[in-house]
């Protein structure tokens, strides 16, 4: 496995979860959820595929909290550690706390440290910042994702209830041709072979009835 593997699988960021920011500095956000989000789809469940721990907190004589986040992938002992940070007030009077602190410097050491395993890269790299970098990402979305063997196996199954019997042995005829060009995509996951074999002998069964 190359060492740039997983980071390249999930360095890429959907422009929808972003969000444009001007305090001081103008930069790219990324909401936090999306991320933990990813995180699930890529590494597992949380606190099983991977996790995080709060490992220490600090006051700052700045007014804001520092909290030490751990952050584990496959193995609590694969971690990385970040510290996350946020304001104790809500408006510069310091009249109003903010009741969240603590959680938001927690999110903070959280996404903060999903990005040492590579996690939307792209905005850190400041390729958000090319406007031509974030059409394309929008672009690629648009375009028409490639059924899976499953979708396709449902949607041509369907197609044998819809049409009259007569014509049924010329749709099964297209449904064993579609399969057998689709095999290496089942033999990759046996599970799902058996289930689509399964349905499609079933609906054989019926054309020979």
């Amino acid at each position: 496995m190359s060492n740039l593997e997983f980071w390249n699988k999930v360095c890429t960021t959907d422009p929808k979860h972003t969000k444009k920011v001007t305090m001081g500095r103008t930069f790219t956000a990324i909401d936090p959820m999306y991320q933990i989000m990813r995180a699930t789809e890529e590494m597992g469940v949380a606190g099983n595929g991977w996790g995080f721990e709060v490992m220490e907190h600090v006051f700052l004589p700045t007014d804001e909290v520092a909290i030490k986040v751990r952050v584990w992938k496959g193995d609590r002992a694969n971690y990385i550690e970040q510290w996350g940070q946020n304001g104790l007030y809500t408006d510069n009077a310091k009249s109003k706390t903010d009741k969240d602190c603590m959680k938001k410097a927690t999110t903070d050491g959280l996404t903060k440290g999903l990005t040492y395993f590579g996690f939307n890269a792209d905005v850190f790299l400041g390729k958000f910042d090319d406007n031509k970098y974030v059409e394309e990402l929008l672009k690629k979305q648009a375009e028409p994702k490639p059924e899976t063997p499953k979708e396709l196996s449902l949607r041509l199954i369907a197609a044998l209830e819809k049409v009259v019997t007569t014509d049924k042995l010329r749709v099964w005829e297209k449904v064993v041709a579609v399969k057998d060009a689709r095999d290496g995509l089942f033999m990759s996951n046996p599970d799902l072979s058996r289930d689509v074999d399964d349905a499609l002998e079933k609906h054989y069964l019926k054309l020979k009835a």
